[in-house]
């Protein structure tokens, strides 16, 4: 985004940040470096199950795998459940 947009503080501390894209869900402000003033990103939170997958490597490397297998059309054994029943 490359235009300015002022926004409106009401007496509460509350501002809409609707005009710069983000809607409902989760952001995160953090300070610039020189602290001349901050960034606004939106953000998703993350549940102990997803930090606990994503922080072995193995895991990461078989997503990292699936990934690029799909997006070249190739399918590997494995990578479904078997159905239930």
């Amino acid at each position: 985004m490359t235009t300015r947009i002022d926004l409106t503080i009401d007496k509460q501390g509350r501002m809409s940040v609707g005009r710069l894209g983000l809607t409902e869900g989760h952001a995160v402000a953090e300070p610039l470096p020189d602290g001349s003033g901050w960034v606004l990103r939106p953000a998703r939170l993350v549940t102990e199950a997803e930090v606990d997958i994503l922080s072995r490597p193995e895991n990461v490397e078989a997503i990292e795998r699936s990934l690029e297998d799909l997006a070249e059309g190739r399918s590997r054994t494995g990578y479904r459940r078997p159905p239930k029943g």
